[in-house]
């Protein structure tokens, strides 16, 4: 049984005295798409465009902070995020266009 079935008949569920035909005691299952499976997508592309988002960021950031300061810590945590989008990039149905991409950034730092 599902979330929120019962074994048990509900009283709502009785057949009256002067019932002509008899009830069905059979739950169906629903048509209906759950968007459970939607929703995980969805959220995958979210958190995968803000890691980007990051990644865009850091970097302009690091271009910044290179100039100014010699901050390797930075550098190593920079390649932690692209490493870790590139692992989460299988994950998602993307084209290579992606992967080249981080590969590049990669390689640019």
């Amino acid at each position: 049984m599902g979330a929120g079935q019962s074994e048990l008949e509900h009283p709502n569920q009785k057949p009256a005295p002067d019932q002509p035909f008899p009830l069905p005691t059979v739950r169906e299952k629903s048509t209906i798409p759950k968007a459970c499976h939607i929703l995980k997508i969805f959220l995958f592309y979210i958190i995968f465009y803000c890691l980007v988002y990051a990644v865009i960021l850091l970097h302009g950031l690091l271009n910044l902070f290179k100039t100014i300061f010699n901050c390797s810590q930075l550098i190593i945590n920079f390649r932690q995020i692209v490493i870790l989008l590139f692992l989460y990039y299988k994950h998602l149905d993307l084209n290579h266009y992606y992967l080249f991409q981080f590969l590049t950034i990669y390689l640019l730092i």
